[in-house]
């Protein structure tokens, strides 16, 4: 049975419940143990705090690794922008050595735990396909939706920056 530790960020669990409750009964379904990690705070949004000051977001994100990190946990994100902000902050650490020794300064005044650059961060989508497998999934099915037309909102955060996630080719994606 895989495990992960759960980032509801700061949106899911007030603005969309549903997405929160669903996500965790799909993956209870699909044998994938789901832990809530108490450290966690906002992914932040690389869109507002990164655009005022780029050490403050990098160093918010570092600690909601160092969190997964502590507990022995890779992350799962539903999240668009969770995902973008973390993974991005991840691969920055795990890439550039200066950043990671300024970053664990900061968490180290702020009586953290230094970050070692070992937390993977995993979209909920890419571990359904990747991990559990289409197959597996499709045997699980309890109500077909044959038929019906579905569209698919990617949003930016989920593909983009391509170098850093690599996931699909962010032009035309097929992954979802």
């Amino acid at each position: 049975m895989s495990k992960y530790a759960f980032f509801l960020g700061c949106v899911m669990p007030m603005r969309y419940p549903g997405i929160e409750s669903s996500t965790r009964e799909v993956m209870k379904q699909l044998g994938v143990e789901l832990f809530d990690v108490e450290e966690f705070s906002c992914c932040p949004a690389p869109g507002v705090t990164r655009s005022l000051q780029s050490s403050t977001w990098l160093a918010v994100a570092a600690h909601n690794l160092v969190a997964a990190q502590e507990a022995g946990l890779d992350i799962m994100v539903v999240c668009n922008g969770c995902f973008g902000s973390l993974a991005e902050a991840a691969h920055m650490l795990n890439h550039d050595k200066d950043k990671l020794a300024e970053v664990n300064k900061v968490l180290k005044a702020a009586g953290s735990k230094e970050y070692k650059g070992k937390t993977n961060v995993n979209h909920f989508a890419v571990i359904l396909q990747d991990e559990i497998g289409l197959d597996a999934i499709a045997k699980r099915v309890k109500h077909k939706l044959d038929g019906m037309n579905v569209a698919i909102h990617y949003g930016c955060h989920f593909l983009k920056p391509s170098a850093v996630k690599g996931l699909d080719n962010p032009e035309t994606p097929r992954i979802l």
